[in-house]
């Protein structure tokens, strides 16, 4: 449906995003090792089959968005991913998502469903096969246009729509910023991705953390972003450190109550793990800051 496909290119290009259109056969080259993530309750099937999202599923739409830089709180962007302090970004691509939507059901009737993170479908999986970019060895989609610094919305459809093709030949042949850089060492040449290490998945398991997790987190409160500021094909977004911003907003953070968190805080990205899950890791972030200013 060429129409459909003018409708979602013009709706990408006079809104900054970046697209990629597959069809919705299951993914192949995959095993049961997949389901070994965290935050995840799924089936196999779940993980590859747009026909199990959407019955009758024939196309999948996948959106780059650029991430949203501005922090919603004075030094968030200081003490967690600064990719993620911005507005919650799963609100942000489901409203994209949702109008690009509309536009299409002015032509043409059809049924869809719209996956922002949270759902079962192996997003990155889906980018790659689209063409939108190719999976670096920081285990992100890393795009000609953004680099890695942008999220996925996908919208599986019970319509025929053209394929795209990759756009440019990427790869991260040569270089491995990300691999020596990563502080806690989950990215490993050997053994590729272990999130047990990952400050990102440490900063948002709950309970408590063991001492030697506790120091590999330093002073971030939510996600890392380390591996994708190295990344050459992305622009400098390295922040410098402002350690007496990190210590005054950490210390407004912890002084919080649970209502004034859910008031100041219900917009990021964040806000889904909780008061405690955050107010443990501010502790645990200012008492890193204290001890490396000893």
């Amino acid at each position: 449906m060429s129409s459909v496909f003018e409708i979602i290119e013009q709706y990408a290009k006079s809104g900054n995003i970046i697209f990629g259109i597959c069809d919705a056969d299951d993914l192949v080259g995959f095993d049961e090792s997949i389901l070994n993530i965290p935050f995840f309750k799924g089936s196999f099937t779940g993980r590859i089959s747009p026909g199990a999202f959407l019955h009758g599923a024939k196309s999948v739409i996948v959106l780059g968005v650029k991430i949203e830089t501005e922090p919603i709180f004075e030094g968030l962007n200081r003490i967690m991913a600064g990719s993620l302090s911005g507005v919650d970004y799963h609100k942000r691509l489901l409203n994209i998502a949702k109008e690009l939507t509309r536009k299409m059901l002015e032509e043409v009737n059809f049924n869809f469903k719209i996956q922002v993170d949270s759902g079962p479908l192996i997003e990155r999986a889906f980018a790659l096969k689209a063409g939108i970019g190719f999976i670096g060895k920081n285990n992100c989609v890393i795009s000609s246009e953004f680099g890695s610094f942008f999220n996925i919305a996908l919208i599986v459809t019970d319509i025929n729509i053209d394929s795209t093709a990759a756009t440019a030949n990427l790869s991260c042949k040569g270089c491995e910023l990300c691999l020596r850089h990563c502080p806690t060492k989950a990215l490993s040449k050997n053994n590729g991705f272990d999130y047990n290490k990952c400050i990102s998945y440490l900063t948002q398991k709950k309970g408590m953390l063991s001492e030697p997790e506790e120091n590999s987190v330093g002073v971030s409160i939510y996600g890392c972003d380390l591996c994708q500021n190295v990344c050459p094909y992305n622009l400098p977004f390295i922040l410098s450190s402002d350690r007496e911003l990190q210590h005054r907003t950490l210390e407004r953070i912890i002084s919080m109550d649970k209502k004034q968190f859910f008031e100041k805080f219900e917009e990021a990205s964040f806000f889904w793990r909780g008061y405690e899950v955050i107010r443990r890791n501010c502790l645990i972030a200012l008492n890193n800051l204290q001890r490396d200013d000893r």
